[in-house]
């Protein structure tokens, strides 16, 4: 050990390491190279800490000791080097690993951190009980040590760069404690954005989270309710009733313990909740995606999940909040219109005006949103999504109408729904954020299966080109 440090230092050792091998010859102590059960060297040379201490402030290279004095059997300072550089390699492949496989390594990262930093207490502990630990084993602890600093410096780069880009990283997603999907109609993001007729979205839109580059998923309606609650259209291309055997948000919600709801305006005017069309198409089974899930279909107590939209009224009121909230306005609320009289307000042609549907779905919006916002239901990082399906409706003759086919994220090319407003409204964070990230419904989507770590469903599956919000949902709380 003498010779040891003075091929370190080139010099004596000093009272530090005197002491302790005066102490090594005292009779029946064991010597330097004797073994000694449970691990260290010898006993820390407590009585003569003061004699110690002043001999290493007296030296340049004091700084080696630490305030115990057991820097004195530290590894050679060639040997540190060796560490520092293997470890700013080891950095830069992290940096590398982390950005290409996203939170799962962030996740370890952060243990191992935690892990090296309670290493180094168990080490600091065993000083203060005079245990002293050997030159190799300290290498050890030092490099467990500076691998947690350089993680916590690694995580702390990239939770800096959360921003508009960070969505491939998936930093910034949460466990939410209650998710609110508002599905809108037939509206697009010109037609609304600027618009005096709907001053709660044009509100919003500087207030919460904004996604400027948000696509449906295509045309008509009903492919997109399905690709937002199953990760695909799955075949349905057209706003007929059907029934088809997937995987969807219910499975994955109930497999996880949660709940779920969907809450329906103007279901409790149907005679079934299978019924096509109610209250003079006033609520439309193409706006409920999940009777359109066989394995829902023939469960009566997923079927009783599925309630009109008044029973979110009492649900809220008494905290009774499912953590899954789907909610369909009627087509007089939703910004769609029906068929109707040049008297009836709800026709599709009154689309602008202060009567007309932008400004009806708009107050609904504030009704609703308002309500959820008041709610003790409204806590933690609760999260409330409100978007429209697709774009409008310019009468084209081709795409159901549709004139807007623009699309991303594994939408069929040629064939999306069209750019439409989505907002995000964050319970746990309130800062103003705009992302031109392109996005649709099988993004928002996997946002929610990631922050509650469900697994993912067809489309979103491919993270490559299906990002998840994390821009606008601000960071994880």
């Amino acid at each position: 050990m003498v010779d040891h440090l003075r091929e370190r230092r080139g010099r004596s050792p000093g009272p530090c390491l005197g002491h302790r091998a005066r102490l090594d010859r005292r009779p029946g102590r064991p010597q330097p190279d004797q073994y000694i059960p449970g691990g260290g060297e010898l006993p820390h040379p407590g009585r003569n800490r003061d004699e110690c201490r002043q001999h290493r402030r007296s030296r340049e290279q004091s700084r080696r000791f630490d305030d115990q004095c057991h820097g004195c059997s530290a590894p050679p300072l060639q040997a540190s080097r060796g560490v520092r550089r293997r470890f700013a390699s080891r950095i830069v492949h992290l940096v590398r690993d982390v950005k290409r496989r996203g939170r799962g390594l962030r996740r370890l990262a952060l243990e191992s951190a935690d892990r090296a930093a309670l290493d180094s207490r168990f080490e600091r502990a065993g000083w203060r009980a005079g245990v002293s630990i050997s030159g190799a084993s300290r290498g050890f602890w030092m490099r467990r040590v500076i691998a947690a600093t350089g993680f916590a410096t690694l995580l702390a780069m990239i939770g800096g760069s959360a921003s508009v880009s960070a969505d491939s990283s998936r930093p910034d997603l949460k466990n939410y404690q209650h998710v609110f999907v508002i599905m809108m109609e037939n509206t697009g993001y010109d037609a609304l954005i600027g618009n005096p007729n709907a001053p709660w979205t044009n509100t919003a839109a500087t207030t919460y989270g904004l996604a400027t580059n948000y696509t449906g998923v295509t045309h008509p309606s009903q492919p997109n309710y399905i690709a937002v609650t199953s990760g695909s259209i799955n075949g349905v291309k057209s706003d007929n009733d059907t029934a088809i055997n997937v995987p969807n948000i219910v499975d994955q919600v109930e497999g996880s313990g949660r709940t779920w709801k969907g809450y329906m305006q103007s279901l409790s005017l149907c005679t079934t909740k299978l019924d096509h069309a109610c209250g003079n198409q006033l609520y439309e089974r193409k706006h409920n995606p999940f009777v359109s899930y066989q394995d829902v279909q023939n469960s009566p107590a997923r079927m009783a999940n599925i309630v009109d939209l008044a029973q979110l009224d009492s649900d809220l009121t008494s905290g009774n909040v499912p953590s899954y909230s789907f909610i369909a306005p009627d087509q007089c609320n939703d910004m769609h219109g029906r068929a109707g009289q040049s008297t009836d307000p709800c026709r599709f042609a009154n689309v602008q005006g202060p009567g007309g549907l932008i400004a009806t779905g708009d107050a609904f919006l504030t009704k609703w949103v308002g309500k959820i916002m008041a709610s003790p239901a409204w806590n933690g990082n609760s999260v409330i999504f409100v978007t429209w399906d697709e774009s409008d409706f310019t009468g084209s003759p081709t795409h159901f109408g549709f004139g807007d086919t623009s699309g991303c994220c594994d939408a069929e090319p040629g064939n999306g729904g069209g750019h439409v407003v989505t907002i995000v409204i964050s319970h746990s964070n309130h800062s103003a954020v705009t992302s031109d990230v392109a996005y649709n419904h099988y993004s928002l989507l996997r946002t929610i299966q990631d922050g509650w770590q469900l697994g993912c469903l067809g489309f979103t599956c491919d993270t490559a080109n299906v990002p998840a919000m994390g821009a606008v949902t601000g960071p994880q709380g």
